[in-house]
């Protein structure tokens, strides 16, 4: 199970390409705009209260929001031994997460688009330990995946 911190755009697209392979994607709707609301009930979202409710009930926590509210999603993941893998779509400083969550759970995830000619269209560059086990969550979607060296 999927548990996206904050459903922005970002977070929403990575989300539903991940859907194929997910039986659920919950997301926590306290604190959070009404466009929010309105993106997660439109991606047909689990609401759940709050992030650590969220956190406690995912295997897989993905964070694409503002660093500062990443690390605090990542401590909270960081505490629960059911979440196998965090990943971090925020941009943020990764130094700052490897002192958080272990390296074997943290992946890093990239999305960068592709030129109006390049037919692929956008790629998500993955880095961590467990960027292989993250790659396979994203199989048969619309992104290209590439695992960074």
């Amino acid at each position: 199970m999927l548990g996206l911190a904050h459903p922005g755009r970002l977070g929403t697209a990575l989300a539903l390409a991940m859907r194929a392979n997910l039986a659920l994607v919950l997301w926590a709707e306290q604190g959070r705009s009404r466009a929010t609301t309105k993106r997660a009930e439109w991606a047909d979202f689990v609401a759940v209260g709050s992030v650590a409710d969220l956190v406690s009930r995912s295997d897989v926590v993905l964070a694409a929001c503002p660093p500062i509210a990443t690390s605090e999603v990542a401590r909270l993941a960081a505490g629960q031994q059911t979440v196998e893998l965090f990943i971090d779509a925020s941009g943020g400083p990764v130094a700052d997460l490897a002192e958080i969550v272990d390296g074997n759970r943290l992946v890093v995830a990239t999305v960068s688009a592709a030129p109006p000619w390049d037919e692929r269209g956008a790629r998500l560059v993955l880095s961590g330990r467990p960027a292989t086990r993250v790659a396979e969550l994203f199989a048969g979607g619309p992104l290209t995946v590439v695992l960074a060296q």
